[in-house]
């Protein structure tokens, strides 16, 4: 009896911990952001040590998934650029890209590039600040 209530309760646990309407930006733990001005949820978990996240609409369906292998043991942050729409990503192990949405309110993903100057130049400041010295230097400003 016990140990079914034990069991229970270790599958009752659900790790993702919801912050309700998120306007601060930058993500850098796991969660169900429930953003402030979008009816957007941004999922962020650790999938077998890599990063898994997801921008979902308000009837679950995914906007974004991504393809590539962020491990969670190296330097990662999301940043939601509320006045575009736009999702960047910064993983120090793989490098920085961020979701554009399309005229057709599609999402595609753009890995930055240091020839990238008008998209590097739209980095927010905050989302920025985060950079490491070595990023500053690929991503000048």
């Amino acid at each position: 009896m016990l140990k079914t209530f034990l069991l229970m309760i270790i599958f009752s646990c659900n790790n993702s911990k919801d912050y309700y309407n998120w306007s601060k930006r930058i993500i850098n733990k796991y969660g169900n952001y429930h953003l402030l001005n979008r009816p957007y949820v941004i999922k962020v978990d650790n999938n077998k040590g890599l990063l898994d996240y997801s921008l979902l609409d308000s009837m679950n369906n995914p906007l974004i998934k991504p393809n590539e292998h962020i491990g969670v043991y190296n330097k990662w942050s999301l940043y939601w650029d509320d006045s575009k729409s736009w999702l960047w990503v910064f993983s120090s192990d793989i490098g920085v890209f961020v979701w554009l949405q399309d005229e057709n309110k599609k999402y595609k993903q753009v890995t930055l590039k240091s020839s990238d100057t008008d998209l590097i130049a739209q980095i927010p400041k905050e989302f920025y600040s985060i950079f490491p010295t070595a990023f500053k230097k690929i991503y000048l400003r």
